[in-house]
């Protein structure tokens, strides 16, 4: 059992003066041998069930049961209190044990990880190789062009490293040297001919609807008279489909035909979790001199980093890697560390809490804290539906809230 697990366990055996411990449920078993889990197999829609003189509370991950903690002479608690046991597991356990299967993934994809690639397949992004499948094959195609097919789309979200796959492309393509369009003298690119007489080399376009409409055209009587194995090969990039930036007007309608020829799609970060933890250590180092790297991630906190959608790709993913590690300090990267927009405010706030050096008395006071603020709030301030929720009686709500004030924990009204 982990550390953190260990700790959920100590902070209810101490608030409720029990013996706990937590039977982790096998996914692919229907038994393990063991009485409680049989137990909880066979009441898997139950939210508390009594064995002997313990109380079983279920703890549920989606529609199915990842385990049960177990809260030893359970039996002789007061209903109220065992109401208060489950809602306490169920906030302490329940996000927790989320992020412990995400955990389970992460091991898969570090697994994953060690696999080899045939060489002709792999594809480097900032320099870290892409596990993913349909990216090889996407450059792979891109690669294996012939000479007289000179132009060709690159079509994906923004934050991909459009740049870095057309240079792989091009050092395949034995042409001479790799520009971008935006390195160009725009006052004597004024005429198809002028980007002939550059040669054999690849210019980039980083957003092909980007570019003026005047530098369209030159593109345009370029590719419809000109481009052949001897002048410049053009890769360019767009971040919409094709047909919506014809339809919109920001792209040419011939230009979009002649790149239909080679359009390769590249799939954001988020259908490529595989190459989530690659980047993560590469990130890491470049931007701690070498202080950092995967290794200082727990592996709760690499889970939350491959679950999250990184909606801006590789971009936004450094962007966070270099926030994370020129402000964390300490030797350990922990899931407090993490944006709330990855983690979420409560599971930055669980983590918190038991995560913190504090007693477990302390702890177990702000659990209580929360618990009692979350109640009030359902309640709108109405202290007899709160003490209704928390399943107390009226009178033992309003001694805790004032034992909670004068501690600090929940300020005065």
């Amino acid at each position: 059992m982990s550390e953190t697990l260990t700790r959920l366990c100590q902070i209810i055996a101490e608030r409720y003066q029990r013996p706990v411990s937590y039977v982790e449920m096998n996914p692919y078993a229907d038994s393990d041998g063991s009485d409680i889990v049989d137990l909880i197999n066979r009441n898997r829609r139950a939210k508390k069930i009594i064995s002997g003189d313990a109380l079983v509370v279920p703890v549920r991950l989606g529609e199915s049961v990842a385990g049960a903690a177990v809260i030893q002479q359970g039996i002789t608690l007061t209903e109220t209190e065992i109401d208060a046991v489950v809602d306490t597991v169920e906030l302490l356990f329940d996000g927790y044990v989320d992020a412990a299967d995400r955990g389970a993934r992460v091991r898969q994809l570090e697994n994953y990880l060690e696999n080899t690639s045939p060489a002709d397949n792999v594809v480097y992004l900032h320099n870290v190789r892409s596990k993913n499948k349909d990216v090889g094959e996407q450059i792979l195609v891109g690669r294996h062009q012939g000479p007289y097919l000179t132009q060709i789309l690159l079509e994906g979200k923004p934050g991909i490293p459009f740049k870095e796959l057309a240079f792989d492309i091009h050092q395949k393509s034995g042409r001479s040297s790799f520009i971008s369009w935006d390195d160009l003298d725009s006052d004597q690119i004024s005429k198809a001919s002028d980007i002939a007489e550059l040669g054999p080399i690849t210019i980039f376009i980083p957003n092909l609807s980007e570019l003026s409409k005047a530098e369209q055209a030159v593109l345009d009587g370029y590719m419809l008279e000109l481009m052949g194995e001897n002048t410049p090969r053009l890769i360019a990039a767009v971040q919409s489909p094709m047909n919506a930036l014809v339809e919109s007007g920001a792209l040419r309608s011939t230009l979009a035909f002649y790149f239909s020829k080679a359009h390769l799609k590249i799939p954001a970060l988020v259908e490529r979790k595989e190459d989530i933890l690659e980047l993560v250590d590469f990130f890491s180092k470049a931007h701690s001199q070498g202080q950092k790297d995967l290794s200082s991630f727990g592996l709760e906190t690499l889970s939350f980093l491959t679950e999250y959608d990184w909606p801006g790709n590789e971009k936004e993913l450094e962007t966070e890697i270099q926030k994370i590690v020129e402000q964390v300090k300490k030797d350990k990267i922990g899931v407090e560390n993490l944006p709330v927009k990855i983690v979420g405010s409560e599971m930055k706030q669980l983590y918190r809490l038991v995560r913190s050096k504090t007693s477990l008395k302390e702890a177990s006071e702000e659990l209580e804290a929360k618990m009692v603020q979350q109640a009030m709030a359902k309640a709108g301030g109405n202290k007899s539906e709160a003490s209704r929720l928390l399943g107390l009686s009226r009178s033992a709500l309003l001694e805790k809230l004032e034992r909670l004030e004068k501690s600090g924990y929940i300020p005065g009204e």
